[in-house]
């Protein structure tokens, strides 16, 4: 099955979800995140922390209809929501960031289960022994060993994620008749790439 990623190409925005520069210029969790911080390897469990904690107050600019923060997670604007929704397009939630630009922290409600053998991952460093996470991946998970979700017209993403050093970075992807529709509404600041 052929998979498109939906890649926000607006460059990165300087500010992030979960931490933000303490009065010494140092990179620091948020103060509402830090109740979802393994003790253990010193990374937040992002989705827990979105639904618990909520979003933070952020202050960014941007023209674009989907950017991506310095920590990976994409935002939206209304165009984008109100575009999938035309185009019959599902799978997302949106929450809605204080700001005054309209934006929104994109969340997938569609997950894809992966073959873990045959996905591809490489894995860097140890895996925490509490929260079972890896230091940092690279690679995948390879398309072969993603489920096809039954839905055709879902955006969805893996229910593996690869990892940075700093936190989860969430993938979307999506079948090509929704890529299809989705190069036909030219929303600025997406890129939708063939994944392997």
């Amino acid at each position: 099955m052929v998979f498109y990623e939906l890649i926000a190409r607006d460059p990165q925005l300087s500010c992030a979800l979960f931490s933000e520069d303490d009065p010494r210029g140092r990179r620091v969790v948020r103060q509402q995140y830090r109740p979802f911080v393994c003790p253990r390897c010193g990374k937040v469990d992002e989705l827990h922390a979105l639904a618990q904690a909520g979003v933070p107050q952020m202050k960014f600019s941007s023209g674009r209809n989907v950017v991506s923060t310095s920590d990976d997670f994409k935002l939206c604007n209304q165009r984008f929501i109100d575009g999938l929704e035309a185009a019959g397009i599902t799978g997302l939630a949106y929450l809605p960031l204080d700001s005054p630009q309209g934006y929104f922290v994109v969340l997938p409600t569609a997950r894809a289960s992966v073959d873990e053998p045959t996905a591809g991952m490489v894995t860097h460093g140890e895996r925490c022994v509490l929260c079972a996470r890896w230091r940092e991946t690279t690679v995948g998970p390879l398309c072969e060993s993603i489920e096809k979700p039954p839905d055709e017209r879902a955006i969805f993403s893996p229910a593996v994620w690869s990892e940075s050093i700093l936190g989860v970075r969430p993938m979307f992807l999506c079948a090509a008749p929704v890529a299809k529709a989705m190069s036909s509404q030219k929303f600025s600041g997406l890129e939708l790439a063939r994944a392997f």
